[in-house]
């Protein structure tokens, strides 16, 4: 038997006295300003690994780790948010697998079980990933690039996948 936690009156005061902060509303806006924010993480990341202070398999688990955030979060499964984006959920994923022809079940890699949704949107977001890298890749290719491109990018991607993950365009490939 163990006896219970001895709590004086300052422990029990801070207990009561810390609030639970209120979920955020995940609305197109939001979802923009954290695709954004994981976008210049990955940077980050990229900086970190060319200086040697991370190992690209330390970057590829954090950008993994980053994925599966971003695919609870808009499974709805994230209590740090209330959904309030056009789809979330099953319903998103099956629109996706509708509309993106690379989320088709006859697209996807056999190692992700295609009856679950939330292994399909890890999938989905680790793509979100890959398409950092891919705007990486294509600006290093820019002569002259500068800071103002890579902002333009950024915001580019991101409403790019601020379009796909709320659900609200069915014309993006």
């Amino acid at each position: 038997m163990t006896e219970p936690k001895d709590l004086n009156n300052d422990d029990v005061a801070k207990e009561e006295a810390t609030p639970t902060p209120e979920p955020v509303k995940l609305d197109e806006a939001t979802l923009e300003q954290l695709l954004i924010g994981c976008i210049w993480d990955v940077l980050r990341r990229m900086r970190r690994v060319s200086v040697h202070e991370l190992t690209p398999d330390q970057a590829t688990e954090e950008d993994d780790a980053v994925a599966r955030h971003l695919a609870r979060t808009l499974m709805g499964e994230n209590p740090g948010f209330t959904m309030a984006l056009p789809l979330c959920g099953p319903a998103l994923i099956d629109h996706l697998r509708a509309t993106v022809p690379a989320y088709a079940d006859d697209q996807l890699p056999e190692d992700i079980d295609h009856a679950n949704p939330r292994a399909v949107a890890v999938f989905i977001c680790r793509d979100f990933l890959h398409a950092i890298y891919n705007m990486v890749r294509d600006l290093g290719k820019q002569p002259d690039m500068t800071r103002a491109m890579l902002d333009q990018a950024v915001n580019a991607t991101a409403a790019f996948w601020v379009a796909r993950l709320s659900g609200r365009s069915t014309t993006l490939n």
